[in-house]
């Protein structure tokens, strides 16, 4: 028989951030700057798959990326708790303003996710835009929520619980007069297996 508070932990999906919550870099500037050193003619075609919208270019934009998860720059702390929160048995998902073909090897690579919520070519999955496709997959209220960002605030807003990577007090204070803050992460980065390398091929 489970403790009562281990249900609780267990009921609710952990929804995670990934660009600047659980890593430090925003992969698909860093991918686009890489883009421009190594294959420079590749952000002429970027530049009208821009006119066709946001989600339109970030696909585009990961089709041309090779990404390496080892070189990215994890935190620390928030692994620790996601890793801490699975062998509860809770569902951890990832969710990202980033392109599937993007966060999909993030999430293999770490191992702790059950499923990826990410932007398509078709839709652009940020701010309010993710908030009502949390609500459409599990309910309003019914999960906790891990961001960085005033981009977050619509989907803090549309959980149960929000829980927070930033040092951002200004942040930090509007948002606690929104939402229960169950807890505020710092930044401390972690090489995952001691790997120095890019976080692009």
């Amino acid at each position: 028989m489970r403790l009562e508070s281990e249900k609780n932990v267990s009921d609710a999906p952990l929804c995670v951030d990934m660009d600047g919550t659980l890593i430090l870099q925003d992969l698909l500037m860093f991918g686009i700057f890489r883009l421009a050193i190594k294959r420079p003619q590749a952000l002429f075609f970027l530049s009208f798959s821009l006119l066709k919208g946001r989600a339109k270019f970030k696909d585009d934009a990961a089709e041309k990326l090779s990404i390496n998860p080892s070189g990215l720059t994890f935190n620390r702390a928030l692994v620790e708790y996601l890793i801490s929160q699975k062998k509860l048995g809770r569902r951890i998902i990832l969710v990202t303003g980033n392109n599937a073909k993007i966060a999909q090897p993030v999430a293999r690579y770490l191992g702790l996710f059950s499923e990826v919520i990410a932007s398509t070519k078709e839709k652009n999955l940020v701010g309010r835009a993710k908030a009502n496709q949390l609500i459409d997959r599990f309910g309003l209220n019914r999960f906790d929520y891990i961001g960085n960002s005033y981009t977050d605030i619509p989907v803090w807003r549309a959980a149960r619980n929000a829980l927070i990577v930033s040092e951002n007090q200004t942040l930090i204070r509007k948002l606690k007069k929104l939402k229960s803050v169950e807890r505020i992460f710092g930044w401390r980065p972690i090489e995952i297996h001691g790997f120095r390398g890019a976080p692009f091929w």
